[in-house]
């Protein structure tokens, strides 16, 4: 069993709402009780407007490539990201 669970299901460049298969994954995801660490942002959240698409990870910390995007800094997708970390 998994202590931790890595979000990365999307790309920052996803742009429709999450559903099916994969908004089963983000509900397993969400329900797991484990920590939860997303790259970049979390999956479900729109990188440039902050939007949940339906439905969101909701993760404990998020390490952002480069700069944070948009979308982790605007609510609600700032609760999403938990604490964030930047890596340039």
């Amino acid at each position: 069993m998994a202590d931790v669970v890595v979000d990365g299901i999307f790309g920052v460049g996803s742009a429709r709402d999450v559903g099916g298969v994969y908004g089963d994954a983000v509900q397993l995801i969400n329900e797991s009780g484990k920590k939860v660490f997303a790259i970049d942002i979390p999956s479900g959240v729109d990188a440039d407007t902050g939007l949940e698409m339906g439905s969101s990870v909701r993760t404990d910390c998020t390490i952002a490539l480069g700069l944070p995007k948009i979308g982790n800094l605007l609510y609600p997708g700032y609760e999403r990201c938990g604490k964030l970390y930047a890596r340039l």
